[in-house]
């Protein structure tokens, strides 16, 4: 003979299945019949409402913390609890994948519990290490935008079934970003002498990224054969797209007579090394980030309007 355990929760009685139920079903069945032939309850109808299952959607999902070694995703879980009881949350479990290749597994505790007939979010935060991602997904490359697909099961004690797990996913896309190439295209000298040089720094930006991004400011300190000649700061926006490189003309006002006789003949030259350090601020569609820019080479010197 079937046992059955009776509970009285907020001033209604039910009647749950022994210790093994074959089923979620047959057990909250056999309560709302016991409920209603044996006490004659007034809530048989709402205990029909508990025949459906706990649901979970995303209802969201967005970036933070975007930085040169990771970036987080927040996802948004709502959950809704269908029962005329409070159902207990017992943590979510979550797995990032990407062409099949799992890369990042976590757990959100301390999930709380849903109140009768309600729904709750519940915040999920991943971090995702760049490096880390690399070594495992072999067919990316930093600059790339990485598919994923987010696996996640929501472990939660449920009336007359006991622990359930909830399987859910969402796809989406993250970047790792490099940092654009920079470098001195030329350097076009409008007068020069000792006492007062004016120039046009040219400086050649290339987005090395699979997604556009919007600079937002270029900060940077030049030296030339070695010699430090001057900081400047280009804050007007740029965008550029996917691949995509231009040329951002910098004018710049020096002293060459403050900078010693050898450098002055330096600056007289057709060519000259140049160093470039600094960093780029710029925007994108996960989220802004700064990073630092380093680059050295050989730029042409020319006098404008010389023949």
């Amino acid at each position: 003979m079937r046992r059955y355990r009776i509970f009285r929760t907020e001033g209604a009685l039910f009647c749950a299945a022994g210790t093994s139920p074959t089923g979620f079903a047959v057990g909250l069945a056999a309560a709302i019949v016991l409920s209603g032939a044996f006490f004659g309850c007034t809530t048989v109808s709402e205990m029909l409402k508990a025949t459906e299952n706990p649901t979970a959607r995303i209802s969201s999902a967005r970036f933070s913390g975007l930085d040169a070694e990771s970036i987080s995703v927040t996802f948004d879980v709502e959950i809704t609890n269908p029962y005329p009881v409070s159902l207990p949350l017992l943590g979510l479990d979550y797995r990032l994948s990407s062409a099949g290749t799992p890369f990042l597994t976590g757990a959100a505790k301390d999930t709380g519990a849903i109140l009768p007939g309600d729904k709750k979010i519940v915040p999920v935060m991943a971090k995702i290490p760049f490096l880390a991602t690399l070594a495992l997904l072999e067919d990316v490359r930093p600059g790339n935008v990485v598919p994923y697909t987010a696996s996640f099961t929501i472990n939660a004690r449920a009336p007359g079934l006991g622990v359930v797990h909830l399987p859910l996913e969402t796809d989406g896309e993250f970047p790792i970003p490099v940092p654009p190439r920079v470098g001195v295209s030329s350097l076009d000298w409008e007068s020069l002498s000792l006492t007062n040089a004016v120039a046009v720094l040219n400086i050649e930006v290339t987005n090395g990224n699979d997604f556009p991004l919007s600079m937002t400011r270029l900060a940077v300190d030049l030296a030339l054969a070695k010699a430090s000649i001057a900081t400047t700061t280009i804050e007007e926006p740029h965008s550029f797209g996917a691949g995509e490189g231009r040329v951002l003309p910098v004018r710049l006002s020096l002293r060459p007579g403050q900078l010693g006789m050898a450098v002055f003949r330096m600056l007289s030259q057709s060519s000259v090394s140049y160093d470039l350090a600094g960093d780029i601020s710029f925007s994108t569609g996960f989220g802004a980030l700064s990073l630092p820019i380093s680059s050295s080479g050989t730029t042409p010197m020319s006098r404008l309007g010389s023949p």
